[in-house]
């Protein structure tokens, strides 16, 4: 069957980034996934949690190794996975590892552009209005990660000023 214009053009050069593997030298590339590859990763991260039974801090740990797995390529080459395994994945990363590549690929598959504005006062506390009436379960597991990365964040900076 012969491919679709759109096919052809999806083979190109994907928006892509390529980055230090975090704590290393060693270079990797993290690029936009496709509709199918989203999907196929949330299929697999579905049937890991069915399996496992985790808990949903685990559970956005778990999505965020099959998006990583199918999102890092070889920097030489963009149509080959950087691992073959989201257990090669896990054995070998840690959270923080897995949490900081998964916001870079976030970037990457949003195209966020680092020159965002900065936030506002106003904007500010609209945001803390809406998070004053939602729960966790109204976050899916992107915006879940998020908020775990600004958590984090958050605590790290905190935890500076004391010292």
């Amino acid at each position: 069957m012969e491919k679709s214009k759109l096919a052809m053009l999806r083979e190109g050069i994907p928006n892509h980034r390529i980055v230090n593997y975090p704590g290393t030298d060693l270079k990797v590339a993290v690029v936009a996934l496709s509709s199918r590859e989203i999907i196929e990763a949330r299929e697999g991260a579905m049937k890991y949690l069915k399996e496992k039974q985790v808990d949903v801090n685990t559970a956005d740990l778990v999505l965020n190794l099959y998006i990583l797995q199918l999102a890092m390529r070889d920097p030489g080459n963009l149509t080959e996975l950087f691992i073959h395994s989201v257990e090669e994945l896990e054995s070998h990363s840690t959270p923080v590892e897995i949490y900081e590549l998964h916001r870079i690929y976030l970037e990457i598959q949003n195209e966020v552009k680092s020159d965002l504005p900065m936030i506002t006062a106003e904007d500010f506390e609209n945001i803390k209005k809406q998070l004053g009436q939602m729960t966790l379960n109204d976050f899916d597991g992107e915006l879940q990660t998020i908020l775990k990365r600004f958590h984090l964040t958050l605590n790290s900076k905190i935890s500076q000023t004391d010292n």
